[in-house]
C-alpha cells in the first residue's frame, strides 16, 4: 500500500483537502495542509548519516575538560589580578627588564618609583641605628 498526504486544494471544488500519493507530491505545485508531513522512509537514511553514540560522549567528555580548564585560568587571572607584585614582575619579564621588582635600574627614576625601598631606608634605618648605637654603651 502506498503512503499517501494531505495537501491544500487547488480548487474550491476540491473540499477542505486533497489526498495524494507520496510518490506524486511535488513541493513546487502542492502545500501540505497544516500538521501534515511527509513521512520518512527508513531505509532512505545511510549509515553515513548516523553517528556513533561513543562520539558525542568524547565530545561531551572533551568539553568538561575545556570547561574545567577556562575556570582554573579565570582563577589564575583573578588571583593575578590582585597580585600587584607578581603583575609588576610579569611587566618587567615582558618588557625584558632584568632588575628586580622594587629595585631601580639606570633607566628608572627612583624618586618616580613607588617600591617601598625608600621607605624602608627612610626614618626607621636610623632607628636601627640609634637602638644599635644605644647597645653599644
Amino acid at each position: 500500500m502506498s503512503k499517501t498526504v494531505k495537501i491544500k486544494p487547488s480548487h474550491e471544488s476540491q473540499g477542505e483537502f486533497v489526498i495524494i500519493s507520496v510518490d506524486q507530491f511535488n513541493p513546487s505545485e502542492h502545500e501540505l495542509i497544516e500538521g501534515e508531513s511527509l513521512p520518512i522512509d527508513e531505509s532512505e537514511v545511510t549509515n553515513d548519516a548516523l553517528v556513533p553514540v561513543e562520539q558525542f560522549d568524547e565530545l561531551a567528555n572533551k568539553l568538561v575538560i575545556s570547561e574545567e580548564q577556562l575556570l582554573t585560568a579565570k582563577e589564575e587571572l583573578m588571583a593575578f589580578k590582585n597580585d600587584v607584585p607578581a603583575m609588576k614582575a610579569r611587566i618587567a619579564e615582558l618588557q625584558g627588564d632584568d632588575t628586580p621588582v622594587g629595585a631601580t635600574n639606570e633607566n628608572q627614576n627612583p624618586s618616580t618609583e613607588n617600591t617601598g625601598d625608600a621607605q624602608a631606608s627612610g626614618p626607621k634605618a636610623p632607628a636601627k641605628n640609634n637602638k644599635q648605637s644605644k647597645d653599644q654603651e
